[in-house]
């Protein structure tokens, strides 16, 4: 740890001397890598079993637009990134990604809950709708690209910069195209329906204009009432919004602890002290996304191929081990 106190006493003044090893050391000490590398191990496992059930699902798809997909590769991916993260001692950068994982476990825990095809597709609905924002904000010639255009030139770093003209037309047209086939109508005139709804809130000042793609047929209007809805509320408050401060910037202060002789120490890089956490919750979040996926695609849970038989026989005995070490940040 780096004591306030202490600070230039060991510091080179030289730009290319590298980090000051009070702050960073990035060598895995002798004992720790043992444990890095077992947890890694456990979500590596995670992410190998959630390749598996994502090829027998697509066997099996929901929906004609079977958007659980890219979600639940969505879960494993950050579960692989975390894993990654963990072999080089990076502990704390994986809170995002656990953070990622709980909005997409989310969404399919939402699906599975009742009326899954429908979900589904909306899901997809939202994310065509965004993908034609994202052309239009690119193309200076519409409304969004011009506004777009004004705040890049407000901007320090972007002012004057000049991008190749961007044409949106056909690449929206194909999008609507999209929009326009049988199997999303119903979901894309409630989208219509919900997105006129709350522009006219909006332009009577009764708050935000963003539509959700799980607000549609009066769902829950944000994140907080989804995880309400499915009886989430505890990841929500405890990790989720906990976390949204690692990922917003906002807690870069819960970084500096007091040391018992009241000495303010900074906590350096790399430090693994809630490494346990981070494999804990990357794990069950993996696991739940293999529960809800069996479920939406009417997979058997007690087949020898499930989900719950593969984790008694590969992961249980290795994750309650992890589960039991400690820790501690030093002084």
């Amino acid at each position: 740890m780096t004591r306030q106190t202490r600070g230039r006493d060991d510091a080179s003044s030289s730009p290319a001397a590298g980090p000051f090893r009070g702050m960073l050391d990035r060598s895995v000490e002798r004992g720790l890598d043992v444990h890095l590398t077992r947890g890694a191990g456990i979500l590596e496992r995670c992410v190998d079993f959630g390749t598996r059930l994502l090829v027998r699902c697509t066997e099996i798809p929901v929906a004609k637009v079977d958007a659980t997909l890219f979600v639940e590769r969505q879960v494993i991916e950050f579960a692989d990134a975390a894993s990654v993260l963990l072999r080089r001692k990076c502990v704390d950068p994986c809170k995002p990604l656990v953070r990622g994982q709980i909005e997409a476990v989310m969404a399919l825990a939402y699906i599975a809950q009742r009326d899954s095809a429908r979900r589904s597709i909306q899901y997809a609905v939202a994310h065509y709708h965004a993908r034609i924002d994202e052309h239009e904000r690119q193309d200076e010639s519409t409304l969004k690209g011009k506004a777009f255009r004004a705040d890049l030139e407000k901007d320090e770093v972007f002012r004057g910069m000049r991008f190749e003209p961007y044409a949106s037309a056909d690449a929206i047209a194909d999008l609507r195209g999209v929009l326009a086939r049988p199997e999303l109508a119903e979901v894309e005139a409630e989208w219509q329906r919900s997105h006129a709804e709350r522009k006219a809130r909006r332009k009577a000042g009764g708050g935000s204009a963003k539509l959700y793609w799980y607000s549609l047929f009066d769902g829950p209007r944000t994140v907080q009432n989804l995880a309400r809805s499915l009886a989430k509320g505890g990841w929500y408050e405890g990790v989720y919004r906990a976390y949204s401060g690692d990922t917003h910037a906002d807690a870069a202060m819960q970084h500096i602890h007091t040391a018992t002789d009241g000495s303010l120490i900074l906590k350096p890089l790399r430090h693994p002290v809630d490494l346990v956490t981070i494999v804990n919750l990357a794990t069950v979040l993996c696991l739940e996304s293999f529960r809800h996926m069996e479920s939406i695609h009417g997979l058997d849970p007690a087949a020898p191929d499930s989900w719950a038989r593969w984790y008694l026989n590969h992961l249980q005995q290795d994750f309650q081990q992890i589960g039991r070490l400690e820790i501690k940040l030093p002084g």
